[in-house]
C-alpha cells in the first residue's frame, strides 16, 4: 500500500464441505396395480447438495421380488457437487395383495421405502350382438350363419355356456 501505510496480510481458510444427499422423493408408492398388466415405473433423483464426493450403492431388499431397480447407468453412485443421478424401481405383482421393500441407497442418503398395491379385476362379459336377425329362409334352401362374440374386457377367467332358449331344432350353434 506505500510506504507509508505497511504491508496487510492477507488471512483465509477453506473448508471442505461433506457430502449431502437430497433426494427428490422420500417413498415411493404404487397404488392399484392390475395383476397381468404392464408393470408399473416411477422415479426419484439423488443429488449431491454439498461437497466432496458422495459415493454409495443402490441395494434393493425386497423379500417377494416385485420390485426392480432399472437403473441404466447401474446400481451404484459417484457424485460430485451439485451432480444428480435418476433412479427407476418398476413393481410387477403376480397376486393380488399389498407389497412392501425398501432401497438402501447408502450412508449419506439412508433408505427409501417402496410400496405396491395389486388388485385382480373380475371377469367382464361382453357379447358382440345383442340380438340375431334371420331373414326369411327357403325350405330345403343354404342355411344363414350369423356370428356373435363373447369376449372377456375384465380380468381373470370368463367361464359360461352358450345356449339356445328356443326348443325347435331350426337353430343350431356351433363353437369354431
Amino acid at each position: 500500500l506505500g510506504l507509508e501505510c505497511g504491508t496487510v496480510s492477507l488471512v483465509a481458510s477453506a473448508i471442505e464441505l461433506e457430502p449431502d444427499c437430497l433426494l427428490t422423493r422420500y417413498s415411493l408408492n404404487f397404488p392399484n396395480f392390475v395383476v397381468g398388466q404392464f408393470p408399473m415405473s416411477d422415479s426419484f433423483i439423488i443429488k449431491n447438495v454439498g461437497g466432496g464426493l458422495m459415493e454409495g450403492s443402490i441395494v434393493l431388499n425386497d423379500p417377494n421380488g416385485v420390485f426392480f431397480v432399472e437403473n441404466y447407468s447401474g446400481t451404484s453412485y459417484s457424485l460430485a457437487h451439485d451432480q444428480s443421478q435418476s433412479v427407476y424401481i418398476r413393481f410387477s405383482a403376480p397376486a393380488a395383495g399389498q407389497y412392501t421393500a425398501e432401497l438402501d441407497l447408502g450412508n449419506e442418503c439412508g433408505s427409501l421405502p417402496l410400496s405396491g398395491n395389486a388388485v385382480e379385476l373380475a371377469p367382464a362379459c361382453q357379447v358382440s350382438e345383442s340380438e340375431l336377425n334371420f331373414v326369411e329362409q327357403i325350405v330345403g334352401g343354404y342355411p344363414q350363419i350369423k356370428y356373435f362374440v363373447v369376449k372377456n374386457t375384465g380380468g381373470g377367467l370368463l367361464e359360461g355356456t352358450v345356449t339356445l332358449a328356443d326348443s325347435t331344432s331350426v337353430f343350431g350353434w356351433q363353437y369354431p
